[in-house]
């Protein structure tokens, strides 16, 4: 399924994003793509689980 939208909410596993309806995806079974300017970036949705206040005081490892 390819859904298109604006992220409006984020829980902890889930995130809210409004397209054509809302959904509420699961972050652990998805791969989301962000476009930024011309520029697309894919993230595993398993890497973004978490509080998201909580994301900010880890630290990523390369």
């Amino acid at each position: 399924m390819h859904i298109e939208g604006v992220v409006i909410d984020e829980t902890k596993n889930t995130l809210k994003i409004l397209g054509d309806k809302l959904y509420t995806v699961p972050k652990d079974q998805v791969e989301i793509a962000f476009e930024v300017g011309d520029k697309e970036i894919m993230v595993d949705g398993k890497e973004l689980i978490g509080r998201p206040e909580m994301r900010l005081k880890k630290r990523w490892r390369k």
